[in-house]
């Protein structure tokens, strides 16, 4: 029997708070506008959310990239 290793991404308190603000400025802004709000994007702004509360990042475990790799990329741009 395989067992599936679990690997928890979790990403830096800065990431997670600008996750938080991305996904609320998000929400915020899809209930602002008029008419029906985005599906998608309010799908988006729930995972961003999610993902700052509660530190782990689920597209990097799936993808296999680090988060913190690309946090230090800026460095250099």
């Amino acid at each position: 029997m395989e067992t599936e290793e679990k690997t928890d991404t979790i990403i830096e308190n800065s990431e997670r708070l600008l996750s938080v603000l991305s996904g609320a400025a998000m929400l915020f802004h899809e209930f602002k506008k008029e008419g029906s709000a985005s599906k998608i994007k309010l799908g988006i702004a729930g995972y961003l959310i999610y993902r700052g509360l509660s530190g782990h990042c689920a597209l990097a475990d799936k993808t296999g990239i680090n988060p913190s790799i690309i946090s230090g990329l800026s460095h250099f741009i």
